[in-house]
């Protein structure tokens, strides 16, 4: 098995083209993630909504993490499998790109 690095580059992403990209940016102020996404993101990545794709409702706290699964039919969705490479990005510090 080769090493996967944990930071991709732009060359890592062009030559694996069947890895998945997952947009997952988030902000408590400012424009709604999804209008990010619509006003730009990179080529064939989907869209991941922290509050309704990777939380489940009623707490404890913010976001708590989804049941198993509806994080698994979530992910069937993104068309991610147990053998996809899966690169995920934000427009922060990495920590909500962190959550998935």
């Amino acid at each position: 098995m080769s090493h996967i690095p944990l930071l991709m580059d732009p060359d890592w992403i062009q030559s694996h083209p069947d890895a998945r990209l997952i947009d997952l940016r988030w902000a408590v102020k400012g424009p709604p993630a999804r209008q990010k996404y619509e006003d730009g993101h990179l080529p064939d990545a989907v869209f991941a909504d922290l509050d309704r794709d990777l939380s489940r409702p009623g707490g404890p706290g913010r976001h708590p993490f989804p049941a198993e699964e509806q994080f698994a039919q979530v992910l069937s969705r993104w068309g991610i499998g147990p053998d996809t490479h899966v690169v995920v990005y934000d427009d922060a510090n990495s920590s909500v790109a962190a959550r998935l």
